[in-house]
Order: C-alpha cells, then structure tokens, then sequence
C-alpha cells in the first residue's frame, strides 16, 4: 500500500494515489543553534517589575515602547537566516518530493516536522475575561487585574506583553526558524496540491491554518496539527492554579480550561483549535476530498504510570477516551481547516488493531540488513507487531532471536 524510501533518517511514503509523506532528521544533520534568547519571555524582563499593565496599552506610555523595541529585536532574531532546522538540502529535497506528488494528481502532501509550525503566542491575561459568561465578566476582570498586578505575576506580565506586540513564546520549534519556515511555507504554497504538516512537542493539542511567510494572517497555505503528549505537563495545569480562585464564574474546572484554551485562540488568528486540559492522540482520515482529524483525549484521572498495570490481558486500550473536536480540510482549499459539529468520522475500538502492509526498513526491525529492506508489519496491537511468516501471522525474526542468557529480544513498535 506505502513505498518507503529509506536514506538516513529521511523517509517519503508514498501512499497509493492519496498522498506522500516526507520527514526529516531536525535535530542533527543541519540544525544550527537556535536564535541566542536565553527565554523569550526573559527577554521581556521588564514585566517582572512593572506592574501596571494598563499602561502596556497606552502607546505613548513607557512600557508599551520599550515593549515594542523588545519585541522587534526578538523577531528580528527568530527571521535570522542564519538560523536553520533542516537546511537547505532538506529543503530543496521536501520541494523535489512535493512537486512530483503534486505532479501525479495526489490531493495531500504531508510532511511530519516533528515540532509545530502555527505561531504560538501565549495569551493576555488581562484581556481573556471577555471569554468569560456575560454575568461574570466584570469580576472575573477585577480578579485578573489583580492577579496581574501581584508581585508573583512577572511571568503572566511578560505574557500579556508578548501578546500585546505579537510575539511568540517559543524558539525550540519553528517560532525559532521564521526564515526556513518562510521557505518551506512557499513550498507549500506553490508546490503542493494541499500541504498538512504534523507536529507535536508542545504538549497540548493545537490545530493551525498556516499563511504564506509563516504570518499570524494572510494567504492559507497549509494545515499544522499538533499531537498532544501522554504525560507531559502543559499549558493547561500551569495557568489552572492562578484562575481556579475563580472557577464558580466560569463554570467550574472544565470551564477554567477553556478560559485557557480561549485564550490562545483569542491572540493566535490562525488557531482554530487548542485544547491544554487532557492528554491523548489524534487520529486521521482521508479521502481524496477531504482529510479529517479527530482529537482524542484521555482523562487525566485514568492516566497511568505504571506499565504492567496499563497492558491487560487483551493488549487494549485500559482507559476511556472522549472525542474533543473534529476538524476536517478540503482538497482543493490550501490551508482550510474547520470544526465539525461533532465527532464520528472516525471510529475505533480496542478489539481492531491497526494494519500495515508497507515495508519497513530492516534495521528497525532487526538491526540487519541493507537500507530500504525489511518485513512488511501486518498487524500492530497496542504494544507490539507481528510479521508474516509464509503468508501467516508469526513472530517477527527478532522476537525468535534469543540472548546468551536465553531472554527474548523485544521486537520494535510499529507506526501508523
């Protein structure tokens, strides 16, 4: 069903006439050191001892202008050619790849670029309480002005500052490689039918309409998506402490993460999902008219640690999930990307395993044998593959091998 082209930590996927995928190694082979902020937020240090925050609305104040000049150097570091993620050859080859995908008619070009792309800025905490019910909206902003103007608040300052100039908040993902990311953008733009670029690393769930240059606004030319972690903290249980005083006017705890996750969206044009309560995964689904993500989260409260607890008997899921949004992009529409009323359009359960039939690389399966060669994987549970033996199911080459002291080896995890 896929063809992998196999060369170092470079993959293309070719899958059928639907779609190609492409990824690269980011961290290694042409990754220069990011942009030299120590923080973005320390570099607005001067919110940690100004307190009033209304005068970082007032243009003709101090603060607004000492802001803006901060907020012009740090871009002008993170746009910095210099600064690079994949480089140029990885580059060149991601537009060699998406042009003859285009070429062939196929309606997605998917490049996973293990990080996110959309421009994140954190949010302004002095202006959210408009996301607030209306009856509340008066004292949820007496409270945050007073949150805001505590001693303890620097960090909330210097965030409602970044949002106030536009500034995003990190630079270990693409926010720290505006040019390349300008770059592979145009690619998008020009050289793919419809472009969706995976991500993940920040945690939460984020889903973004990218513009032309890497913008907050413009022209769409792709879709980012933005897979949450498993146990990896967010932005959700950091901000949840400083407004849960409040959380009776906005209806109670779950109300208090879309407080949170409004608030992004407020500050973030090209946002159109975000979610920093839950932890879970996201899974697709496409045709060649459309391409449908589904966010599935996990309850915080069903989460665990401990590994020979979460593997039962069955190899299944040990915990129910809840769909949080559904949002589909159209072929044809670059960089469309919209919520559905509700989930559904794809569904699973515990008793159906993914199935594969492409071929894996040998070395991921064994440690043997040459590049671009390997077992096809037929049937991947939720923590283990089996290969074809013969035209049967049987275990993979690795698993029969045995150590000296006559334990299994453990096969590799395969990925959809």
């Amino acid at each position: 069903m896929g063809v992998i082209t196999y060369t170092s930590l470079t993959q293309v996927i070719e899958w059928g006439d639907l779609a190609t995928f492409v990824t690269f190694d980011t961290r290694v082979t042409a990754r220069s050191a990011e942009p030299t902020l120590a923080s973005v937020f320390a570099e607005f240090g001067a919110a940690y001892v100004w307190n009033n925050v209304t005068a970082y609305f007032d243009e003709t104040s101090v603060e607004k202008q000492t802001f803006d000049g901060v907020a012009a150097s740090v871009k002008a570091k993170i746009n910095d050619p210099q600064f690079s993620m994949i480089g140029e050859e990885q580059t060149d080859f991601l537009q060699d790849v998406f042009k003859k995908s285009k070429k062939s008619g196929k309606p997605w070009q998917i490049f996973a670029a293990a990080t996110m792309m959309g421009p994140n800025v954190p949010p302004n905490m002095y202006t959210m309480s408009a996301n607030a019910p209306t009856e509340s909206q008066a004292d949820v902003q007496t409270y945050m002005e007073g949150l805001l103007a505590s001693s303890s608040a620097g960090l909330f300052r210097a965030a409602a500052a970044m949002a106030n100039t536009q500034t995003t908040w990190n630079r270990d993902d693409w926010n720290g490689f505006g040019h390349e990311r300008a770059q592979i953008l145009d690619v998008c733009k020009n050289d793919a039918n419809n472009a969706i670029i995976l991500g993940g690393d920040l945690h939460d769930s984020w889903a973004w309409t990218l513009y032309e240059g890497g913008n907050m606004t413009g022209t769409p030319v792709a879709v980012n998506l933005g897979a949450p972690g498993v146990t990896s903290p967010g932005w959700g249980p950091y901000l949840y402490p400083a407004i849960s005083p409040i959380e009776g006017l906005l209806g109670g705890p779950d109300g208090v993460y879309d407080f949170i996750s409004d608030g992004f969206e407020d500050v973030n044009p090209g946002l159109v999902y975000g979610s920093t309560k839950d932890k879970g995964f996201f899974a697709v689904k496409a045709t060649k008219e459309t391409h449908t993500t589904e966010y599935f989260h996990v309850d915080a409260v069903n989460t665990v640690s401990d590994y020979a607890t979460a593997r039962s008997s069955s190899e299944g899921i040990t915990s129910d999930f809840y769909c949080g949004a559904s949002l589909i992009t159209y072929a044809g529409e670059q960089g469309s990307l919209e919520k559905q009323a509700d989930c559904g359009v794809i569904t699973f359960s515990a008793e159906r395993p993914a199935e594969w039939s492409i071929s894996v690389p040998a070395s991921f399966m064994s440690g043997e044998g040459k590049k671009g060669k390997g077992k096809p994987l037929v049937n991947c549970g939720g923590n283990a593959c089996i290969v074809k033996k013969d035209g049967k199911q049987g275990k993979s080459k690795t698993d029969k091998k045995k150590t000296k002291k006559g334990k299994k080896k453990k096969g590799k995890k395969g990925k959809k």
